[in-house]
């Protein structure tokens, strides 16, 4: 609507402009009227439109108004179902919370992770490498460096992926995810129970394998799983 008396205005002050330069007094006063009715016609339409808009806002705000009153009422009247329901509320809000938290974990150690197999060092072997940090990362869990010593296995796991001789692979691997499981319950982070359950996997293979069945090294490798599997029944048993 407004478009159009626009157009109407545009046109008719155009004609207007044209009958006064050819000194069309009818032209004139002609097009004057049809231009001053649209003008008025536009001042009504908006103003129109202005009222329409202002009904619409103050029943909206009504009908807020309406809608907080009876949420006010209603917590009124039942006192236990609205606390029970802002217990809920913040019950999820915590758990929404937690699983950000841990999703941000998992990320921040995948990132670390990712960031341990670019930094292996140059002219190391990975096999022998990740052996040294089995070595490394135990003597910092026996200091009670639990960060380091999650550092040291998460840096001989990534190495350990090049380790190209399977025996020594499968060792270093059991060894290395005892490491890492140990510490991470001592971190509170990560997934402990599962790196601890794929460590004992790789352990028993060592046992059972060949070159290390009946050795001092398959003696080791028992004695690790032995203590693997008392920690997580330990933790079952007493918590922690």
């Amino acid at each position: 609507m407004i478009a159009l008396l626009l157009t109407a205005i545009v046109l008719f002050g155009l004609f207007f402009f044209t009958s006064l330069r050819a000194k069309n007094r009818r032209g004139v006063a002609v097009s004057g009227i049809i231009c001053g009715l649209a003008l008025l016609a536009l001042v009504g339409v908006k103003v129109a439109q202005g009222v329409t808009d202002n009904a619409t806002d103050v029943k909206n705000a009504a009908q807020a108004r309406a809608a907080h009153d009876q949420r006010l009422a209603w917590q009124r009247a039942h006192p236990r179902e609205y606390a029970a329901q802002l217990a809920h509320q913040r019950e999820s809000a915590t758990r929404v919370a937690a699983a950000q938290r841990a999703e941000d974990e998992r990320a921040r150690k995948n990132q670390q992770e990712a960031n341990a197999r670019a930094k292996l060092p140059e002219n190391k072997d990975p096999c022998t490498y990740a052996n040294g940090r089995i070595k490394q990362g135990w003597s910092d869990f026996d200091g009670a460096a639990y960060q380091s010593a999650f550092d040291d296995a998460v840096k001989g796991l990534a190495a350990n992926e090049r380790c190209d001789q399977s025996d020594e692979q499968t060792l270093n691997e059991g060894f290395l995810l005892s490491v890492k499981g140990l510490s991470e319950h001592y971190l509170s982070s990560g997934d402990s129970r599962t790196d601890l359950h794929q460590a004992e996997t790789q352990l028993e293979e060592c046992q059972t394998n060949p070159h290390y069945y009946g050795t001092h090294t398959g003696a080791v490798c028992e004695t690790q799983q032995e203590n693997d599997i008392k920690s997580t029944t330990n933790w079952d048993v007493y918590g922690g």
